[in-house]
Parts: structure tokens; sequence; C-alpha cells
């Protein structure tokens, strides 16, 4: 079991926020990229093993993360020895190019506590903070493990979550600054046009083991997406000024969509749109909205600066595929067809050799022929009227 953390109080504060946005069974668009300080040294050792780590991801046991925030200032020890829990992952891939990359998916949400406050656990025997240290991936030893095993996990986004991000006790100062005022969109749910079963992520790739999980849309068909966007203000707060929306980034010749633009006019508001993915391709895309300028839909905001954060989901476009009901369809009409065949066969032997055949014979054959024709009739009508 490991922590993977992000500074909350730092200047890359947007990965706090960010893996929160997609619902369960995503993976994170992007790799979160670490220094080998920044990690603890088992687990490097370990990354640098391309068996070991490959055999560990696989692992139910060792695979099991915490996604959660630190605090980076030094002379505020009250939260440099505290993490906050937000929702669990898994590693799906490590890379080391230069800095060690680590890809990951995202698994259940963490609820609050009982009393809708952001959880804290405490480090001690974890990490050694009352030195300088700036560990965000580390293992959790096993005499701690049941600090993080009695957190209770729940698919949907936890309600007030957003609030407690500008409020909660368990924030410095900083980081409440840093949240304050920032806008967010989330993916809530995908359906197919016209049904109520919500699709859920999963691999890209069902032979093996594949290291990116989404959704799977089929070519030429239309989805419901569903959304719903927050700005992040103390409760009660109301007032301020919107400079920007969200809008739509991915390629026009691929995706169909009934709205380009979500035209943020409030603190909370829930979206709906449908998309339909135009031709197939190989290989995962992403569905982007980023946060553009009101008057100006050319120029893009600066997540950091102007505190708007993008959505981007990995999506895989399939061909039509060959459902049971059509594979059934084709079956009868096979079947069909091969009864169609013997009623020929037999009405032509009955024609060709009725002088060399008895009376007997040729009715045999004839009424053969009758209920080979009727079956054929039959089975269409059965296939037709079942699968339609």
């Amino acid at each position: 079991m490991f922590i993977l953390c992000t500074y909350a109080d730092g200047p890359y504060w947007p990965s706090s926020i960010e893996p929160l946005l997609y619902p369960s069974g995503c993976t994170f668009h992007r790799t979160f990229s670490y220094r080998e300080e920044y990690i603890d040294q088992a687990l490097v050792t370990t990354f640098k093993n391309p068996d070991q780590i490959e055999k560990l991801i696989t692992s139910n046991t060792w695979n099991k993360g915490i996604f959660g925030l630190r605090f980076r200032e030094e002379k505020d020890m009250e939260y440099r020895g505290k993490f906050v829990p937000l929702r669990r992952v898994r590693i799906t891939e490590v890379k080391i190019p230069d800095k060690i990359q680590i890809n990951f998916s995202l698994e259940e949400y963490l609820s609050l506590s009982s009393t809708g406050k952001l959880q804290t656990i405490p480090l001690e025997g974890i990490i050694d903070y009352s030195k300088p240290e700036n560990k965000l991936l580390n293992l959790i030893p096993s005499n701690k493990e049941y600090l993080f095993e009695g957190l209770r996990p729940q698919e949907n986004f936890p309600q007030y979550l957003w609030d407690r991000f500008t409020d909660d006790e368990a924030l410095s100062a900083k980081a409440k600054e840093n949240f304050k005022g920032t806008m967010v969109l989330r993916l809530v749910n995908v359906k197919e046009t016209g049904g109520d079963k919500i699709i859920k992520p999963e691999s890209f790739n069902t032979r093996r083991r594949s290291k990116q999980q989404g959704y799977k849309l089929t070519a030429n068909r239309l989805y419901d997406l569903e959304f719903a966007y927050n700005r992040l203000i103390i409760p009660g707060e109301s007032e301020w000024e919107n400079r920007f929306d969200f809008v739509f980034k991915s390629p026009k010749e691929i995706f169909e969509i009934s709205d380009n633009t979500f035209a943020i006019s409030g603190n909370y508001r829930q979206y709906q749109i449908w998309i339909s993915p135009k031709e197939a391709k190989r290989g995962s895309l992403y569905l982007k909205w980023i946060g553009v300028n009101k008057t100006d839909k050319t120029s893009e905001a600066d997540p950091k600066k102007d505190k708007i954060l993008s959505l981007v989901i990995p999506v895989l476009i399939t061909s039509k595929i060959w459902t049971t009901t059509r594979k059934w369809s084709l079956f009868g009409s096979l079947l069909s067809g091969a009864f169609v065949t013997v009623t020929i066969v037999l009405a032509f032997i009955t024609a060709l050799f009725k002088p060399l055949l008895g009376n007997l014979t040729s009715v045999f054959l004839s009424v053969s022929s009758l209920a080979a024709a009727f079956l054929a009739f039959f089975i269409q009508a059965l296939f037709r009227g079942k699968f339609k």
C-alpha cells in the first residue's frame, strides 16, 4: 500500500483537484512526474526493476494506493505532519526516461468524516517530516496500514467536498487561498442516448492488460454526457466576476457534439450534452474541454493564474459491433436459407423424377418440400419477431 500526494500549498496545486474530476475506472490523462528524491527509496529501487514492477502492478495486495494532499511549508509543522486522503488509485505504468513518471487509474472516492469534514491521517512513522524532506510517493509501513484501511470508499462524488476545499480546518491558509475561486468541470456519467444504463470505463485492450482505461464508444452512435461545474467558494459567498467559459477542443472532424460551449453563469450547474464519434480510430483519443475567455473564445485561460481547470477524458472509438441480437438474427436467416434450399431441391427432384417414383414417394417429397418451406417461413418470422 502507498500514498500518492501533491502539495496543496505549492505551485502545482491544480494537481490536487484534477484527479477528482473523473468517475471511477478512468486512467488519469497525464503522468505524475517526480525526481527520485520525491519518492520513497524502496519504491525507487522497485521502479528501476522492470520485471518486479510489472509483477507488482498486477498484484491486488501491493497495488493499493491512496491519493491525497500534503503541505510543504516548513514553518507550518502542524500541517506538514498531515495527509488528507481523497480517493483510491492504482498504478498502471511506470516509465523512467529522466524523471520517474507514474500513470495511474482512479478508483473510489473516500468519504468525508462523520461530521462532513475532510479526513486527516498523521504521517508519523510513515514520513519523517521533522527534518526537511519532500516525499510525495511513499510506501505505507504494514503497522500503519490500519489507518488507511478504515477509510470508507464510495463510488459517487462526496457531497459538499468542493465546499471543504475553501473552509476546512484540515487545510492550511495557503492551500485554501490556492483553491478559492477555482472553476472545475466534472464528468458525472456517460450513457448511450435513449438508454438508462451508465457506461463504465474499461480497459482499451481486453486481450492483454491495458495500461489505459476509459470509455469505449462506437462510431455513429449517440452518447449523453452529464457534467457538473462548480466554483470553489466559501459557503455563503456569491459575488464574483466570471470571465471564462468551457469550450470543447477535440477535433470536429472526429466528433459531432450538440453544444460546443458550457457558458458559465453561476457558482454551480448541471449540464448534459450528446456527442457522436464519426468514425472508428486506431488508438485512444481524448474528449477535451478547456477554459477560454468569454468574449474571445480563441484566448485560452491559464489554469493556475485564471483558476479554471481543463477536463480530459480518454476514449476509444470502435466500429459497429456484432451484438448478440444481430448474431441470432444472422443465425435465423442462415437456418431459414438452408430450409429454402432443401425445399427447392426436393421440389426439383419431385418434378424431374416423378415418372420413376411411386405415388407414395412423390407425395412424401411434396409434403417434405412444403414442410421445409413452412419451417423457413416460421424461423424467419420467429427471429424477426424476437430480435427486431
